[in-house]
């Protein structure tokens, strides 16, 4: 399941998300899934283009979440391992 950039600002406004939870992919980037305090399922943060929104490194993501969203709810950081990494 997705969600869009709109729609999540709104989620953060209305204090509908339970956490954060940013995952390293096993390309080095880093992409947002979300748990709404309603939905059972995580929800994928989506470009206006129907793609996974992905940022190069953490400090603009945090960045990106800080001007967006203002306050966050609580985050969870995935990280790969080293080995998926070098493949």
């Amino acid at each position: 399941m997705t969600i869009s950039e709109m729609d999540l600002a709104i989620s953060v406004k209305n204090k509908v998300v339970r956490n954060f939870i940013i995952t390293q992919t096993t390309g080095g980037r880093y992409q947002i899934t979300v748990d709404l305090t309603w939905r059972k399922e995580q929800l994928t943060l989506m470009t206006a283009r129907k793609t996974v929104r992905e940022w190069a490194s953490l400090d603009r993501l945090v960045a990106h979440i800080h001007e967006a969203y203002g306050t966050a709810p609580p985050i969870t950081l995935k990280l790969c391992e080293t080995e998926e990494l070098n493949r």
